[in-house]
């Protein structure tokens, strides 16, 4: 059941990734190469994207104290020094490189996709479990995620919305498996909400996450399991601070990249969703990724303000959500959504979203009356349409609507109230 990726040869070696850095002179001072400075002082400074073959570079440097094999390596020892500096600049080189003007401009998706594909190849790869693989080989994975930081206390939008589409997918061969992390702060994350329901975040015995997903249809695979990866380490262990994590997380789930094929992915103001699909795009054309169909989002709080977001889809009536798909590769970058276009006749306003609760129970319990009914209608429809349009994802013919109707029939049912209790039966 658990497998890691089939080890193919990276897209870098670490001997190319030294001879491309002195060729492209990368910090050659005097014979010795400073390459975090040389990567702040020409591009990070100047807001200009990292071409892809220099972007791997930095994930690999991310990547780098995190395993003997690389530490130890003879090349990148003269390129990257001592481990714990390479630690804290390579966690300033990504807190630098995450900011809206960087990752908005052209270009930037081969910043992304670069630091993304070195994190597969040189963190999962080097890991103990790598990604994990269901026991039944053919099963279509999807997963929902968003970046976080959007500043704005929602409820748990997507982990919800990921129990209402479990209900469904058991029944229509796929599954859900779930990535997340706890909160870094006050802020609740989705693993603390799942720990809640009963579900053990990081099983002893990993055949557990198999058990869920043939009884349940959910499955849950923490962020911070350094079985999988270690790149969370930088922000949840050493820095305690958001940094390009927020993107890195959600885009490198740690599951056979041949099941994962449909993809829900929420961003906050920092990074363009078109960024991110094109990101895919390149990432799919390496094979890293098999993203079949994806639809990422950015939800709008205030159309005249887009610097107020949410990391999921929006129904609020004074804002929207801008979407981009991904169908085969190809990208559509598609009309604002709203309300109606999940068939919902009455949007949300943003305190149904936003709790005003200062404490992890308070949010957790909110998100469990969102479940249960007891909410007020704008939270329970924000939750039905995120639900609806991964369900939609799932379809031959891509339908919102339609989703928003198979999710409204599940919750109605109360079919995701007996999951959540065979979740906590398997506990």
């Amino acid at each position: 059941m658990i497998k890691k990726r089939i080890k193919k040869k990276e897209i870098f070696s670490t001997t190319e990734i030294t001879e491309l850095l002195r060729d492209n002179g990368i910090g050659d001072n005097g014979g010795k190469i400073n390459f975090p400075n040389s990567i702040l002082k020409n591009y990070i400074r100047l807001n200009k994207p990292l071409a892809f073959d220099l972007a791997y570079a930095v994930g690999l440097f991310a990547v780098y104290p995190m395993y003997e094999i690389l530490y130890k390596n003879p090349d990148l020892v003269k390129i990257f020094g001592n481990i714990n500096m390479a630690r804290i600049q390579s966690i300033a080189l990504l807190s630098s490189i995450y900011n809206k003007k960087t990752m908005c401009s052209k270009g930037s998706e081969e910043t992304l996709a670069g630091i993304i594909a070195a994190v597969f190849d040189y963190d999962l790869n080097n890991s103990l479990l790598g990604t994990f693989r269901t026991s039944d080989h053919n099963l279509i994975i999807c997963d929902n995620c968003g970046t976080g930081g959007d500043n704005l206390n929602t409820f748990h939008i997507s982990t919800t919305s990921a129990l209402i589409v479990a209900t469904h997918a058991i029944k229509n061969n796929f599954a859900v498996i779930k990535h997340g992390s706890p909160g870094n702060s006050q802020k609740s994350g989705s693993s603390d909400f799942i720990e809640l329901l009963g579900v053990k975040t990081m099983p002893k015995d990993i055949n557990y996450i198999q058990r869920l997903i043939t009884e349940t249809g959910f499955g849950f695979i923490e962020a911070l399991d350094t079985r999988f990866k270690k790149i969370h380490t930088q922000t949840h262990k050493f820095s305690n601070m958001a940094h390009m994590n927020d993107i890195i997380g959600p885009m490198t789930s740690p599951i056979y990249p041949e099941q994962l094929q449909i993809k829900l992915l929420g961003v906050n103001q920092v990074i363009d969703p078109l960024t991110v699909a094109r990101a895919y795009q390149l990432l799919n054309k390496y094979s890293i990724t098999n993203i079949k169909k994806g639809l990422i989002v950015r939800g709008l709080v205030n159309n005249r303000d887009p610097t107020i977001t949410i990391d999921e889809i929006s129904i609020i009536a004074e804002g929207g959500t801008e979407a981009v798909l991904i169908e085969n590769d190809k990208i559509t970058k598609l009309n604002l959504l709203t309300s109606s276009s999940f068939g919902i006749k009455k949007p949300a306003r943003l305190q149904e979203i936003t709790p005003r609760i200062n404490n992890r129970e308070g949010r957790i319990n909110y998100s469990l009356d969102v479940l249960r009914g007891n909410a007020p209608d704008g939270a329970v429809n924000t939750m039905l349409v995120n639900a609806g349009a991964l369900i939609a994802l799932s379809m031959d013919s891509i339908d919102f609507k339609k989703g928003t109707e198979i999710a409204r029939d599940i919750f109605d049912s109360g079919e995701h109230l007996k999951t959540l209790k065979r979740l906590k039966d398997i506990t």
